[in-house]
C-alpha cells in the first residue's frame, strides 16, 4: 500500500512540475530570497521564468526524474521489470 501511495505521490509532484513548465515556470529553480529561502507569494512557491529554448529541456528531465523514481521505487518493492520494458521510442514491450 505505501508503495501505491508513494507512486500517486509521485505523480501527483510530476503533474504539478509539468503544469508549471507549461505555465513557464522551472520547478527546478526557485526564486530565493536574500537569505537563500525560497519566495512565496500567497503560501505559494515563486519560480524562475523559462524561455521557449530551455522549456523542452526542463520538460525532458522532469519525464526523466518521475520515471527513475518510479522505476526505483518499483524495484525496491520487490516488482520485476524485466518482462515490461520501454524502449527509447517510448514503445512497451512485453515479455
Amino acid at each position: 500500500t505505501s508503495e501505491i501511495e508513494n507512486r500517486q505521490s509521485l505523480a501527483e509532484e510530476f503533474r504539478d512540475k509539468i503544469q508549471l513548465i507549461e505555465n513557464g515556470k522551472n520547478p527546478y529553480s526557485p526564486v530565493l530570497d536574500d537569505k537563500g529561502s525560497p519566495v512565496k507569494e500567497e503560501g505559494v512557491t515563486v519560480y524562475e521564468e523559462l524561455d521557449n529554448d530551455t522549456k523542452d529541456i526542463i520538460k525532458a528531465r522532469a519525464i526523466d526524474d518521475f520515471v527513475t523514481e518510479i522505476t526505483l521505487n518499483a524495484v525496491d518493492a520487490g516488482a520485476d521489470l524485466v518482462p515490461f520494458i520501454i524502449d527509447d521510442e517510448g514503445d512497451h514491450h512485453h515479455r
